[in-house]
């Protein structure tokens, strides 16, 4: 019995040393935001923000072999603009097709990894400890944009071009910046302003409600978790 014993404790000090070695090697980075996009409609600036949160997970090199270097999560929700009667303008989390991955925003726009590099534990690190400044994201870095022609219709989502909005919502609109800033500030929950279906639409499902999604779909491929995460 007391060997049993010893041999149960001796197992569970070295799972929690394993444990405690894997933090310390590959610890846990969180990088809290505030992004904001500023639209001229007809002369009047309309601007929407989002405190937004990621978390990243560096791996070993050996646990990836030549996938992704790091886990992330988001938490927050899309920064919307509400452009009056032209609709609603959201800045979506993660890409659909051919659009850049929402994860590197902030290591990109910083400067902290150059674009299409393997993100690794120094560059985390790196953006941890910097004390950045609210700059303005580069058109290139800017996260998909999304409207629905019909608010009321998740099957109507068509991508917005930053550089071009007015060939979207017509002449007299067009996105004069979008920034980013580091905040402590609590992480922004879902505007009043969605459509009832975008607020209960569950993280997993595609908006045209389907499991599966290709080229053609008429969701442009966007799930609920491109839209908030928590």
């Amino acid at each position: 019995m007391r060997l049993a014993l010893k041999f149960l404790l001796v197992f569970a000090a070295l799972i929690l040393g394993c444990i405690a070695i894997w933090k310390i090697s590959y610890p846990t980075y969180s990088f809290r935001y505030r992004l904001t996009l500023n639209v001229q409609v007809n002369g009047i600036v309309r601007s929407g923000s989002s405190v937004i949160e990621m978390i990243y997970w560096p791996k070993p090199t050996w646990y990836y072999a030549g996938g992704p270097s790091v886990d992330f999560h988001v938490r927050g929700t899309a920064p919307t603009v509400d452009l009056g009667e032209k609709g609603l303008l959201f800045a979506v989390f993660e890409p659909g097709y051919g659009h850049e991955g929402f994860e590197l925003l902030p290591l990109q726009a910083y400067g902290v990894v150059p674009l299409n590099s393997v993100v690794g534990d120094p560059g985390l690190r790196r953006l941890s400890a910097m004390q950045q400044p609210r700059i303005d994201i580069p058109p290139n870095l800017v996260p998909e944009l999304v409207r629905f022609r019909n608010i009321d219709n998740p099957k109507t989502a068509e991508n917005v071009d930053p550089r071009n909005l007015s060939a979207t919502f017509g002449t007299g609109v067009d996105l004069l910046d979008a920034t980013l800033e580091p905040t402590s500030d609590a992480i922004s929950e879902m505007p009043s302003n969605w459509p009832d279906w975008l607020k209960n639409l569950k993280v997993a499902y595609f908006l045209d409600g389907q499991f599966a999604c290709g080229p053609q779909s008429q969701s442009l491929c966007l799930q609920g978790a491109q839209f908030k995460g928590f």
